[in-house]
């Protein structure tokens, strides 16, 4: 399927079946090598969201400076949780690795990228090892669990909401088939309730800190280059997630914008959209020389 999304170059869209139920999206410029793919993960609390999250802005930049973009989708809480939703992201990766080579004729690197949820995932799976390690990951206002509180209490942002009670929830947890709607509502009663981590998590939150979070890091020099950006009054994520990270990695750049709201590159047109691009672009370029 070929998708004219810039005047100046057409961008083809394949998709691929990477694993049971799991599909993957390639964007790549038509007829043109990339000189590196961004194997990208969504946002939504790993609770909603899929795989189609990605601005046309976004897809197009990254496209227009010859990096190919595969965006997959995940199997989601509270069906399942941490574990085998990181089992699907090492898979993604690992099935880009088995299978680079049929679909660009070529054995091109890779970097990881996540928004939000996304990204913490992203960063889980930057701790891994694999046949080709990633050369990069970007991080768009993710979260290593670095920070105390935040993910354990009511959040106040969304306690401004309309009150979910957990009747509600508990009709929303029986349905076998959840709208984007429903999947929608159980973030919203997770972060007003503090039970988030209860959802995609089973065991105590202890273990979850100590097996899936960036709290342990045997050695953080060997951790894949890392690009950072949050706002400054992220009411979601709290941007000292990513100030943590900054800290922690020492191949790390980090670009905080002004602004109030959590995925503060929806807004497509802002002067801070177009900036973060091309940070992120001169960032994964410079790696790459």
């Amino acid at each position: 399927m070929i998708d004219c999304i810039s005047n100046k170059i057409d961008i083809e869209i394949n998709n691929y079946l990477y694993r049971e139920n799991l599909y993957a999206s390639l964007y790549r410029q038509k007829q043109k090598k990339p000189k590196a793919v961004i194997l990208y993960f969504h946002g939504g609390g790993l609770l909603f969201g899929s795989r189609n999250d990605l601005p046309q802005t976004h897809i197009k930049k990254f496209c227009e400076n010859n990096y190919a973009i595969i965006s997959f989708d995940y199997r989601l809480a509270p069906e399942f949780k941490i574990p085998d939703i990181l089992s699907d992201v090492i898979s993604g990766i690992n099935w880009y690795l088995d299978n680079r080579y049929d679909i660009f004729n070529a054995d091109i690197p890779y970097c990881l990228w996540g928004r939000s949820a996304g990204a913490y995932l992203c960063l889980l799976a930057g701790k891994e090892k694999y046949a080709e390690n990633p050369f990069g990951i970007l991080s768009y206002y993710g979260y290593g669990l670095l920070e105390n509180f935040w993910s354990t209490e009511p959040n106040p942002h969304y306690d401004k909401l309309p009150k979910l009670d957990y009747n509600s929830v508990s009709n929303i947890l029986c349905k076998k088939d959840k709208s984007a709607d429903d999947r929608y509502a159980l973030y919203v009663y997770a972060r007003q309730s503090g039970n988030w981590l209860s959802l995609i998590y089973d065991e105590p939150i202890k273990y979850l800190l100590l097996k899936y979070s960036l709290r342990v890091l045997n050695n953080s020099s060997e951790y894949p280059p890392l690009f950072l950006t949050h706002s400054f009054y992220d009411p979601d994520v709290p941007v000292d997630e990513s100030k943590s990270l900054n800290r922690l990695i020492p191949n790390s750049e980090l670009f905080l914008v002004s602004s109030d709201m959590h995925d503060f590159d929806r807004m497509e047109k802002s002067s801070s959209t177009n900036e973060l691009l091309e940070k992120s672009i001169n960032f994964l370029d410079k790696l790459l020389d």
